[in-house]
């Protein structure tokens, strides 16, 4: 059951981020993000009350809030890296650092992992920075390339903490802690738009791709913490970083994109990896 949640958080996820690169085509890329997670708090707004009665801790909304501040802080140093520094380094550095953190983080708490589960995550770990690949435009110089390298590392920080502080919630929260982490990032992402002069809203086309983009990414996050919450939090997160894999294919299939032997490669090593995560 926490495998295939697991691998029900990477395709979710994946989904979502290609919806919201579609949506960003059409639409400003912090307009698109700001509207997307409000759709995604309404969603688990609907959802929370399902699973769970009485009132969660306040403890527990905390780790959400703390897991919300770090998600938004991945998320604004990405889309300012992508838009002003070297794609071809921030994106795989970010999947990188965001799968990195969670692994090293279950390995201090003592989560153990069966030999053939180590096999996945070395597979697992090169498929994330191939799944990620992008050709480096010519004429970069040596300061691009390390602002670059440095804005990715910041980001994946980002992800990885939204990662190891939601899974320090307890099942009897049910999904409120998604619910303020949602909150948090939305309030941060108000903020760094507003000051910037950035629309907040989506209107008009592209309003059906956010949507999706914010429904699908909530979906994603509710499927990895029910899974998260097991304690198993290197399998969990090990299997969910494959999430690029799915984009890959959407991207192929839909928007017929070519795909780079790299990424094929990525996507081979990803599978084998995800395979060999389920049966340690």
């Amino acid at each position: 059951m926490i495998f295939l949640l697991s691998l029900s958080a990477a395709l979710l996820f994946g989904v979502g981020d290609f919806s919201g690169g579609f949506a960003s085509r059409r639409q400003p890329v912090g307009a698109v993000l700001f509207t997307s997670q409000l759709f995604g708090l309404l969603l688990v707004s609907l959802v929370s009350p399902l699973l769970l009665e009485g009132v969660p801790r306040a403890a527990d909304l905390l780790w959400g809030a703390a897991a919300g501040i770090g998600g938004a802080v991945g998320i604004l140093f990405l889309y300012h890296a992508l838009a002003h520094t070297v794609v071809a380094i921030v994106s795989p550095t970010a999947a990188l650092v965001g799968a990195l953190l969670p692994l090293v983080f279950g390995l201090l708490i003592g989560d153990a992992v069966s030999p053939i589960g180590w096999i996945g995550i070395g597979l697992i770990l090169p498929a994330v920075v191939l799944l990620s690949y992008e050709h480096l435009e010519a004429g970069t110089t040596v300061e691009e390339r390390r602002r670059a390298f440095l804005y990715g590392i910041g980001a994946g920080a980002g992800f990885g903490l939204f990662f190891i502080l939601i899974a320090q919630t307890s099942p009897a929260a049910g999904l409120w802690p998604l619910a303020g982490a949602r909150i948090t990032s939305l309030a941060m992402v108000a903020c760094y738009s507003i000051l910037r002069g950035r629309s907040l809203i989506v209107r008009g086309q592209g309003i059906g791709a956010t949507i999706m983009a914010g429904t699908f990414d909530m979906a994603a996050n509710i499927a990895f913490m029910l899974a998260v919450q097991s304690g198993r939090i290197i399998l969990v997160t090990a299997v969910t970083s494959v999430y690029p894999a799915p984009t890959v294919l959407l991207a192929r299939l839909i928007n017929g994109e070519k795909v780079h032997p790299l990424r094929w490669a990525g996507l081979a090593a990803a599978a084998a990896g995800v395979a060999c995560m389920g049966i340690g």
